[in-house]
């Protein structure tokens, strides 16, 4: 499955050390390949991430300081974004969905319809079933801006 969102997929290798309590975010940097716009894309990351869960049963993944620089395999032309935004994941307990809830500046994927890669800033929220399949992708309309990653690069 397509990564449907890039901040919380960079964390996600914190999670064996999240625990109940809040700790100090982690220093992350790496890379991560993408073929969402109909040309690959080279993303390579650095900053700060944490997991931390909630007393509720929910987990807020958080990336601060966390920058991304994309580039576009084929011309070389890249841009960079500082994505430090957060995401808050729940699991509802009737159907084992988990509704992602990504808040602040993110870069997010779409991968059923309008496939891209997108930089978000606002509220947006999508769905996955209990396999991590899309259910529902996030809507372009509602609070906030959506900038195109594909159409910067090509």
């Amino acid at each position: 499955m397509k990564k449907m969102l890039v901040s919380a997929a960079l964390i996600a290798g914190l999670s064996a050390t999240a625990g109940p309590a809040a700790a100090a975010p982690t220093p992350i940097e790496g890379s991560i390949v993408f073929h969402d716009c109909g040309f690959k894309v080279i993303g390579t990351f650095s900053g700060k991430a944490n997991l931390i869960e909630t007393g509720a049963g929910e987990i807020l993944s958080t990336s601060p300081g966390l920058e991304i620089t994309l580039t576009n395999a084929k011309t070389g032309e890249s841009v960079s974004y500082v994505i430090t935004g957060s995401f808050n994941l729940s699991t509802d307990p009737d159907t084992g969905n988990t509704v992602t809830t990504a808040r602040g500046t993110n870069l997010l994927t779409r991968t059923v319809t309008d496939e891209g890669i997108y930089i978000t800033t606002g509220n947006f929220s999508f769905v996955t079933d209990a396999k991590g399949k899309i259910v529902e992708e996030f809507s372009f309309n509602g609070p906030g801006q959506v900038i195109d990653v594909c159409a910067a690069l090509s």
